[in-house]
């Protein structure tokens, strides 16, 4: 699983932001108690909190945050690509090194070679993904047709937060129940806002879509 934010109010020193994503990635750990990693860039107030399940890649360089070499580039992962060795065989056509045999990496790499869209259309699996390109100073939130992993997100004070889990949003933010949105929910009420949850300020990105 992952979390992040993006925007806000300059903080204190980069040991405030890694506390702040410790908090919110601590707070599920049991999605993946095998390693954690935290990445930030003050200057454009972004933020990567990612805990770990090894599951393909049991190595080191599977560790997450993944950032490029060049330091443009930077993804937190959280679910399995199926046809990612046929796509990891095109990349390295390109003259492409791999350093692990994660399915992370030709993600990350696919999403660097292919952009967003061309990427989400090669791709199988269940997934969700923050991905960040420094240079064009945009973030991509990304999750899976079926919706198996789930991503939420929610604002605040100008600043967006972004996780696996309401739970780890929750170390940060407090929401309110949307009554008539559950009631709706109960009852199998269809609405066209497919991004709402059942609360208050706290949204989810659908299936087979990205922001």
């Amino acid at each position: 699983g992952f979390a992040g934010y993006l925007g806000g109010a300059p903080s204190r020193d980069q040991l405030t932001d890694e506390a702040m994503l410790k908090r919110m990635t601590d707070s599920i750990t049991y999605r993946g108690p095998d390693d954690s990693g935290y990445w930030c860039d003050r200057d454009r107030r972004i933020g990567l909190g990612h805990r770990r399940l090894s599951v393909v890649d049991l190595s080191i360089e599977g560790h997450q945050p993944m950032q490029s070499q060049s330091g443009r580039y930077v993804i937190a992962f959280n679910g399995e690509i199926y046809n990612y060795k046929e796509i990891k065989k095109e990349l390295i056509k390109t003259d492409i090194t791999f350093r692990s045999s994660s399915d992370t990496e030709v993600l990350f790499y696919a999403l660097i070679h292919f952009g967003i869209e061309e990427t989400l259309k090669k791709i199988k699996g269940m997934f969700a993904f923050a991905f960040f390109d420094s240079q064009a100073k945009k973030l991509f939130l990304a999750r899976d047709r079926v919706g198996i992993k789930p991503l939420f997100y929610s604002i605040k004070n100008n600043t967006l937060f972004f996780s696996s889990e309401m739970k780890a949003l929750t170390t940060q933010l407090s929401f309110e129940l949307d009554e008539i949105r559950a009631l709706h929910s109960v009852l199998g009420i269809l609405e066209k806002s497919r991004h709402k949850t059942v609360f208050k300020n706290l949204y989810h990105i659908p299936p087979g879509s990205y922001a």
